[in-house]
């Protein structure tokens, strides 16, 4: 027994910092599809797992962030979306960002996103290296906050280096951490948004559905004021009039009839739905980042 407590002890000096590298070995290895990688990101090293597409005709590549306390393989909604969206063309790249001990409260989670954006900037030039220059980000609950943290931050796509963002389960709980407030976050992000919800969602997922609509709607004004001609490539737009004035932005909502947070018997239609906006959004295209 002495002998497991010294191994035990020691492990943390080879690797990094325990939240960014939260999986046992055993999880690494027994990964049934997909690629076991390891993203530099500052002084941090991160997990992830890699799933090329198998489709032959490649659209690009999806960076996938999981909820809260969850990992890169989680059943619900990560997994299932890693190994399908594959098939459909889509390369996926499924982080694990960071996570505290499992008494942790969701306030002790505001201090994680000051890594998020760099955890994602590394992961988007991890695809360049596959030679994916198209990417999108889907975030799972908290994994949604952290995902518009980073579009929020980086600005229009060429400077994010994203062609589109779909939160799923996004809540507002900006009473514990302005951070996580996604409806803040929408008012910046200047890049086609999917906002999907089931209809037995969390509460603080279902109170905010509105708020998250009239945020968009606000960027996309601001958008629409900031831009001449029809140069609003890269602005979300909640569903209003302003659709008509400049098509090419998009925001959309939808509620995905009997869904709960995990989606467990609704995720074909939930892949079905984000198939079709990826294919009207971002398939095949390639970012030039500035």
């Amino acid at each position: 027994m002495p002998m497991m407590t010294s191994a035990v002890e020691k492990e943390p000096e080879k690797k990094a910092p325990e939240k960014t590298e939260p999986l046992p070995k055993p999880f690494e290895n027994g990964i049934q599809n997909g690629k076991p990688v390891w993203i530099q990101s500052g002084e941090d090293k991160v997990f992830a797992i890699y799933t090329q597409e198998t489709h032959g005709n490649t659209q690009g590549g999806i960076i996938l962030i999981h909820d809260l306390g969850n990992h890169p393989d989680w059943p619900d909604v990560i997994a299932p979306l890693r190994n399908r969206l594959p098939e459909l063309g889509w390369s996926t790249l499924s982080l694990q960002m960071p996570v505290l001990a499992k008494n942790a409260n969701l306030k002790e989670y505001g201090a994680v996103f000051d890594k998020v954006p760099a955890y994602i900037k590394a992961a988007i030039e991890y695809l360049r290296t596959q030679n994916i220059g198209n990417v999108v980000i889907i975030g799972h609950g908290l994994g949604a906050a952290m995902g518009a943290t980073y579009l929020a931050e980086a600005g229009n796509r060429s400077k994010s280096g994203v062609a589109g963002f779909i939160g799923i389960s996004m809540s507002a709980p900006g009473n514990v951490d302005k951070r996580m407030h996604t409806p803040s976050l929408l008012e910046k992000i200047t890049v086609p948004v999917f906002d999907i919800y089931g209809e037995l969602d969390e509460a603080s997922v279902l109170q905010s559905v509105e708020e998250r609509a009239q945020a968009a709607k606000r960027a996309g004004i601001l958008a629409y004021k900031q831009q001449s001609n029809n140069n609003l490539q890269d602005a979300p737009l909640a569903r209003t009039s302003l659709k008509q004035k400049a098509g090419s932005i998009s925001y959309r909502q939808i509620k995905i009839p009997g869904a709960d947070h995990h989606f467990n018997a609704q995720i074909t239609i939930l892949t079905k739905r984000i198939r079709g906006w990826l294919k009207r959004h971002a398939a095949g295209r390639r970012i030039t980042i500035q």
